[in-house]
């Protein structure tokens, strides 16, 4: 980690955040603070949807939503949720839902405490940084991409596009469809995500 990253991400020391796995994954800072903000904008409806299906006892949405949840975690270097929500997709994978209850409340409690470190991480005033503006190429090229990873309920290759495109402005003629694109990729909401494309083919 250089000087610079860590000054950057200094707000995350002490945090349940390993900011020298997430670099590790991601490839870059930018990519990084770009994994970061898709998985904090995404906590309190997470946080919901979770507690909605286990109040319902939908065990099986329960399942793949903690899973997608525990590959978002380890890629930003979460580890230790990763591995709770590893716990809990195994639990769910077998019906296990003595492990589900027992674990559910504290899983919940320490997904939100992130909120505060990453809430810290984005209120720091962004350096200005010139950024190249994607062109229309590159961008028909994101969504055929984002298109395909959605249809194959691919949360990690999601994540990964995003984060590349941090290096570049979006134009302003993109910038709401590319905003709600990312809403539901930090929701898992694939559906959402083939509906506005498969719209915009249209369009």
């Amino acid at each position: 980690m250089t000087e610079k990253e860590r000054e950057r991400f200094s707000c995350l020391e002490g945090s349940e955040i390993d900011v020298e796995v997430g670099l590790r994954n991601s490839g870059s800072s930018g990519s990084y603070l770009s994994l970061l903000k898709i998985f904090f904008e995404s906590i309190e409806e997470n946080e919901a949807q979770l507690n909605r299906l286990y109040n319902e006892q939908d065990i099986r949405n329960y399942t793949i939503k903690v899973h997608a949840l525990k590959s978002s975690a380890r890629i930003i270097g979460a580890t230790d949720l990763g591995e709770r929500a590893q716990g809990l997709e195994n639990a769910g994978k077998a019906g296990d839902t003595d492990y589900i209850a027992a674990e559910h409340e504290a899983f919940l409690s320490a997904y939100s405490s992130m909120q505060g470190p990453l809430s810290a991480l984005f209120r720091q005033k962004e350096e200005g940084e010139d950024r190249p503006e994607a062109d229309e190429s590159l961008m028909k090229s994101v969504y055929d991409e984002v298109l395909a990873a959605a249809e194959d309920m691919d949360c990690e290759r999601l994540d990964s596009f995003f984060a590349e495109m941090a290096d570049y402005k979006i134009p302003d003629g993109e910038a709401v469809l590319y905003e709600q694109l990312k809403v539901a990729t930090g929701r898992y909401e694939y559906r959402t995500i083939r509906r506005l494309l498969k719209e915009k083919q249209t369009s």
